[in-house]
């Protein structure tokens, strides 16, 4: 069972995990940290063709497409056991130097930063509560590694290719909640690629959509402090941020 799924609502299950133990005599003394390394390869030889470039240092396959940089990582836990677990989890992150040129002219120099989507790749749709690989049975290694690099060509490369059309992403984020794109991210993403009237557009779509937090929100901007117009952290304070530093309504 090569993939660790945990499903969301209507589909709530969690297949069965970990698998079997290794019959004796079978079990492996392959160091994790190889076996880890090496299916890290594999996925990201895999994913060359389609423009990524690997760097094994950071165990990172990057490519620039469009004006945006598109990054798959990959990371492994601290607790694997050589033989009987090695994990392998993926992260799918947007960045673009244009957003944080934009962020310099209207942030603080420390809130400059490029990142404008993405993250575990579970949170890129709606499907998924988690998403991870077992790499240490050698039995169903390939097995794993081919459902890695399908799910990537399945989930991720979906989740990138909103950015090859910028006006219908914005156009988007006005009409509903786009998966790992947080609120103050896009409504930036909005101003910088837009305007002030498509921010506005998709900050009205949040406020429609969270009607109930209509009254912690006036909280917020009566008692606005210096640490929420600076970084903040709830929904309330997101909004009440958004409004100061960029005169939304």
């Amino acid at each position: 069972m090569p993939r660790q799924t945990l499903y969301k609502r209507p589909h709530p299950r969690l297949e069965t995990w970990p698998p079997d133990p290794l019959p004796p005599g079978m079990l492996s003394n392959e160091p994790a940290k190889e076996v880890f390394q090496a299916a890290c390869a594999s996925i990201a030889g895999a994913i060359t063709p389609l423009g990524f470039k690997y760097a094994k240092s950071k165990l990172r396959c990057t490519r620039e497409r469009n004006g945006f940089t598109q990054a798959i990582a990959f990371q492994s836990s601290r607790y694997n056991v050589s033989g009987q677990h090695v994990q392998l989890w993926m992260y799918a992150t947007v960045a673009s130097l244009e957003l944080e040129t934009w962020r310099r002219r209207n942030l603080p120099e420390e809130l400059a930063s490029s990142h404008v989507a993405g993250g575990m790749v579970h949170l890129l749709g709606s499907k998924y509560a988690m998403v991870q690989w077992e790499l240490a049975d050698s039995r169903n290694r390939v097995a794993t590694i081919q459902d890695a690099i399908t799910f990537i060509h399945d989930e991720v490369l979906p989740y990138f290719a909103q950015f090859d059309d910028v006006a219908a992403l914005i156009a988007a984020l006005a009409e509903h909640e786009v998966p790992a794109f947080d609120l103050v991210s896009s409504v930036e993403f909005a101003n910088c690629f837009g305007g002030r009237a498509q921010a506005q557009a998709v900050m009205d779509r949040f406020l429609r959509d969270r009607e109930d937090l209509a009254a912690e929100i006036a909280s917020e901007q009566l008692n606005a402090s210096e640490s929420t117009l600076l970084i903040p952290r709830n929904y309330a304070q997101q909004v009440v941020f958004l409004r100061h530093r960029y005169g939304l309504t």
